[in-house]
């Protein structure tokens, strides 16, 4: 899973801070340490994959 899978893009501090700018996942990942609101969550991992479980479709494929 890519840092950008697990960003809150609709996350107000996202709108004010990272606006439409190209970002790497360098970035991304310090952008998610700084400001950990914009982490999606829950995560759920298996040994050959990773959801984020907020979504019933997700869970289903865990269970």
């Amino acid at each position: 899973m890519s840092p950008s899978n697990l960003i809150r893009k609709n996350e107000t501090i996202w709108k004010q801070i990272y606006p439409e700018i190209s970002i790497n996942n360098k970035e991304l990942l310090n952008a998610m340490i700084l400001h950990p609101k914009l982490i999606e969550r829950p995560i759920v991992e298996s040994e050959n994959a990773a959801v984020i479980a907020c979504l019933t479709e997700n869970i289903k494929y865990f269970l």
